[in-house]
Formats: C-alpha cells, structure tokens, sequence
C-alpha cells in the first residue's frame, strides 16, 4: 500500500479519501428506513416472507395470494434467509438491504477486474471501480430492495468468466460462465442477454461446441425451468396481469402492439435509451437535452475500441440494447450495465489518462452525491433526485399503522402501495388500475377504460378501503378522476390522512342501495357524481 501512495502522490491520498467519503454515503443511504415504496421492491419483500413462512413462492400481498411468475426466485430466496432471522416488518428493512449494498461492492470489485483482465493498468481498473460505486444510481439502488443490484453483480461474474474462457480456451471457464449466467437468469430474466451475448461471443471465436454447452446449460437448467413454472399461470384481467408473467407478453414490442405503435416505442426507445444512459451515469440537468449525444458517441467509440475483447463487448451490447423493445423507458433496465458503460467510457479516450476522463466526470457525480445522501436522510427514504418522494417514511408508515388498528383483518385494501399496504398493516391489497405504458412515455392515446377497470376492481374485491397517495403519478393519470368521481357521489368517504396520503372508506351501503358490486359501471358512477363535477375543475 505504502508503494501505491509514494507511487501517485496526493492522487492515492485523494482518491483514498473519496473511497471513505463513499463509504459513509453508501452507511447514510443504508440506514434510511424504508421499503416498498417503488412497488416492485415491496413485492420481491412479501414474496420473501413467504417462503421464509413455508407458504410457498406466492405473492401474499394480493387476495388469494396467487403463484409469483413474474419474479424469479433466487433473489427473494436470498432475502427470505435474512427474513427469518428477523421476521418484524419494518425493523428488519436494514437486514434486507445488506444484499444490495453488498451487490453494488461485489460489481464495483468485478468491474475493475473486467477492465484488468482488458489490459487496463492496476491504477485505472481500481479508479473505474471506485467511480462505479460513486455513480448516482449506484448509491440509490443499493438503498433497494431491488434485484438490480444482485443481477448486475451475477452479469459481470459471468462475463469475467467469458473474458477468461476467450482468453485460454478452458472447458471450465465456459461452464463456470454458464453457472453464473444460470444464476443471473433466475435473478432476472434480462440475463437472456448474457445468454444471446455470451454465445455469440463463442461463435464469433469458432468455439462451436463450447458455444453448443453454454446454450444447453443455460437453456435446460435455466430458461426451460422457469418457462414451465410459468405455464401454470392462467390468463388474468388487465390489473391482474401486471402482476404475473403476462405482463411480459404485454410490454414486449415482439408479441404486443401494432405496427405503428411497435415503431413509435422503437423510436422513442432510441432516444430515451442516450438520454437515460447519460442521466444515469452523473444526473446532469434534464434541461440540457443535448448532453447524451457526446456521452453516447464516446462510449459507441470504447465500445469499438475494446472489440477484440467480444466475451465483453457483445454480452454488454446485448444486455444495454435489448430493452428498448420493451414498453417501458429504459432507463431502470439498464442499471445492471452501468460499469460496462464506465468501462466504455473511459477506453473512449485514446489520447487522455483514463484517470483525467474520471476527474472530470468526477466533479458533477460529486456534486449530485452530496444532494442525494442530504435528501436521503432527511426523507428516511433512498433518493436519486430531490423529491423523488414527497413525504419522508414516518408519514408513510403512519397510513398501514392505522389500517391495522381499524379495518377488519380479511379485510381488501385498494392501493397503489398495495405491497407496502400488506407487509405493514397485514391486509391483502391490489391496485385498482392498469399501468398503460403508451400514454405516459409515447404520447399514443390508451385504448383502456380506466374507470370501467377500476369499478371492476372494486366490484371483484370489495375493498374496505381505498389508499391513495397525492400526487400519484400512476394513480392520478389513471384511476384519479374515478376516485374524485366517487368521492362526489358518497361511494366513498374520507377517513384518515397522514401527509399528503389519504385513506377513504368506502361506503358499503351506498353502494349496494346504487346497484351493487356486481352491478356498477363506471358511466354510472360518472352520472352519480355528476352533481359536484364543478369541484372537479
């Protein structure tokens, strides 16, 4: 170590303190206390209670707790260990979220020994891990209980093994790459891009056998499992399906959408997929729009730059291109490629010291850091922009407190938090809407009936209870005025808030004297709350 600081002078000091600096905004970021409020992170949460209590790989948050095809199992199996040594939701959340931040460490280590074993110096690979882990998104998801983090530390084991086995040819290398793609598959099922990737590489070397074993492992141990798991699920409404492995089918350009809206998403996809890239790499301004275009050009250049290595550049291509066929803007969907993006950066620049390129992006990172960790902490909530979340945890929790103490124990909770609704007050909960991804990032009009999707909801449940956070963007867009709408016609009524949550209860007599669950529509719930539709304006 001594050799190391006389070596690079106030450089190694410098950099020595910044990984201590990191280190107390990744303690910061850990310590904040809550969970569940992303919606995915509070399913992988119940579903881990689940197995830990035998009651098998269900979601039990939703009524009838109903098979989990959506989510792969190693990652809620991982936090179900953890569960069961601390069973007491919300005390246990810090427990839960030694996964993730151990994730973001164990990627940030096998990123700089990806650049290593991709000749780049000791020096260089250690800054590329260390500004790794002081990206912006890597300090926020590893205060989530989210598989991203798991699934990005698994994508670069394996293509560490790749870059070995294209380098000395060993059987071993392809297998043990092959058992790390496996359990990146049943971590996320986007490691079918390591899959694509990891065997193309292969074949590009004319390694057609070890090609042909990587694809049967992966295949017969991973893919084929999991694709007959999910066959028993049944089809389901449109709320429902969101929560199964429908709503793959549903968000994939491939099997969904018309021609016109499939080349609109693919357009738009294009362009978010620079935008998020340069947002998630150091969060500049949105307004300065322009700013994905050098940052893309320079990393498509590292790209081309390392092209000899392709156990590297065709699995990380693959894996950062694939999701603009989905339906979805891209941008969570490549957090799992961040170092790979780091690695292309920094090789983007011939002529520069790659640690002259990391000090510069190093200034605007810093500055970003310091505002997340401070909002953070404030909010007890993790947070990659200021107001991300517009009430801090103990406002949040006070909502499932209060369920708990006064709504009947079988009793169904409408909510767009319906996880968080389940872990912290014990009540099944569902959204009563459907998330169409057409209106909110393409600008293409839905062909939904949100309010006759949410009567549905309300008449196939019979809520006791309808949580609403404001503002919801989800909510709001979709089921906002329906609710407003019952509100004005008595349907429902409110009954606590806390922050800027409300809670209303609905009035079970006044819908059975206007018709019924079984009855209901949402044109007559408009008609009925025609009356106060002035209020509304």
């Amino acid at each position: 170590m001594s050799r190391v600081f006389n070596r690079y002078g106030p450089a190694a000091w410098f950099t020595a303190a910044a990984a201590v600096i990191l280190l107390c905004c990744y303690a910061a970021v850990w310590a904040t206390p809550a969970a569940g409020l992303v919606h995915d992170d509070g399913i992988y949460i119940a579903t881990a209670k689940a197995i830990a209590n035998g009651d098998g790989y269900v979601m039990p948050n939703l009524p009838g707790s109903p098979p989990q095809t959506k989510f792969p199992p190693l990652f809620p199996f991982l936090l179900s260990l953890l569960w069961r040594l601390n069973p007491k939701f919300p005390d246990n959340v810090r427990l839960l979220k030694i996964i993730p931040v151990a994730s973001v460490f164990l990627t940030s280590a096998l990123t700089g020994l990806i650049a290593r074993r991709m000749s780049f110096s000791r020096w260089n690979a250690w800054l590329i891990a260390l500004f790794f882990a002081a990206i912006p998104s890597s300090l926020y998801f590893s205060g989530l209980v989210m598989s991203e983090t798991l699934y990005a530390a698994l994508a670069s084991l394996a293509i560490l093994l790749l870059l070995r086995a294209e380098a000395d040819g060993s059987w071993r290398s392809v297998v043990l790459a092959a058992v790390a793609t496996i359990a990146a598959y049943y971590t996320r099922t986007a490691a079918i891009a390591l899959v694509l990737g990891g065997a193309l590489a292969l074949a590009s070397r004319r390694r057609w056998a070890q090609c042909g074993i990587f694809l049967a492992l992966c295949y017969g141990l991973a893919l084929l499992p999991w694709q007959l798991w999910q066959g028993q699920q049944a089809p389901a409404p449109l709320t429902e399906s969101y929560y199964t492995s429908l709503s793959y089918r549903q968000f994939n350009i491939v099997s969904g959408f018309t021609i016109p809206q499939k080349i609109s998403i693919l357009r738009q996809n294009i362009r978010f997929l620079g935008d998020d890239i340069t947002y998630l790499l150091f969060t500049p301004p949105r307004y300065i729009s322009w700013a994905y275009i050098p940052f893309c050009a320079a990393i498509a250049a590292g790209f081309y730059r390392l092209r000899r290595y392709r156990a590297f550049v065709m699995p990380a291509i693959v894996s950062i291109v694939m999701p603009v066929l989905w339906a979805w803007r891209p941008q969570r969907f490549i957090i799992p490629s961040m170092g790979f993006l780091v690695i292309a950066l920094v090789a983007a620049a011939p002529t520069l010291r790659p640690s002259w390129v990391l000090a510069v992006l190093a200034v605007p990172v810093s500055i970003t850091l310091a505002f997340q960790t401070a909002d953070s902490v404030r909010k007890g909530i993790p947070a990659i922009t200021l107001n991300r979340y517009p009430d801090n945890w103990k406002q949040v929790f006070e909502i499932d407190r209060w369920l708990s103490a006064n709504s009947r124990p079988d009793a169904v909770v409408i909510s767009a938090l319906d996880p968080l609704v389940y872990l912290g007050s014990g009540r099944k909960s569902i959204r009563a809407f459907y998330v169409d991804p057409l209106p909110i990032f393409y600008g293409i009009p839905s062909s939904i009936d949100a309010g006759a999707e949410f009567s549905r909801v309300m008449r196939t449940y019979k809520p006791e209870y309808i949580v609403k956070l404001q503002p919801d963007f989800f909510a709001d867009r979709f089921v906002g005025k329906p609710i407003q709408e019952a509100l004005c016609a008595g349907l429902i009524e409110p009954a606590f808030a806390s922050g800027h949550f409300q809670i209303y209860r609905v009035v079970r007599s006044r819908w059975e004297r206007e018709g019924g669950y079984k009855s209901l529509s949402s044109g007559e719930i408009n008609k009925m709350g025609s009356t106060c539709s002035g209020a509304l304006r």
